[in-house]
């Protein structure tokens, strides 16, 4: 909610037409996306790291 309280602030300062509804479906839309790149890149490292580890077990 700061965020969309923050960006409504910014865009009234400078006179662009911003609605609230607008403001807080793209930062949850935002947050979601970081969240699920996130998740990938979680499970890709875990991924390398079991590979690497094998490799160690089998070398």
């Amino acid at each position: 909610a700061l965020g969309a309280g923050l960006t409504v602030f910014l865009a009234t300062k400078i006179g662009m037409p911003i609605s609230t509804t607008h403001a807080l479906v793209g930062a949850l839309s935002g947050i979601s996306w970081l969240e699920v790149a996130h998740t990938q890149r979680e499970q890709l490292l875990a991924e390398l790291d079991s590979l690497e580890q094998m490799e160690r077990l089998f070398a």
